[in-house]
């Protein structure tokens, strides 16, 4: 089994921020449009379906303590999934 980690590190921009979000633009009069973006990933891939892998990713937005849109904290989410690489 081939287990690789990733990072993705840039910025976040979004038309509708998510409920979380708004709820702390209201606390911290900030905006959440838009963020800092981390996402970290694990994929595992065994040798018999090489192209096929099992994905795990987080996924954070954050205002980096107020550099972003006044937002001391933004949000995560999960995501698992499965990649096929053609």
């Amino acid at each position: 089994m081939a287990i690789a980690p990733a990072l993705t590190a840039g910025f976040s921009a979004v038309t509708d921020p998510t409920e979380i979000e708004r709820e702390r633009e209201i606390v911290h009069d900030g905006d959440a449009s838009f963020l800092g973006f981390v996402g970290a990933e694990l994929s595992f891939r065994v040798r018999q379906a090489p192209n096929v892998e099992l994905v795990y990713q987080l996924h954070h937005r954050s205002g980096a303590d107020g550099t972003f849109g006044d937002m001391t904290e933004g949000s995560n989410a999960n995501a698992l999934g499965i990649r096929y690489r053609f």
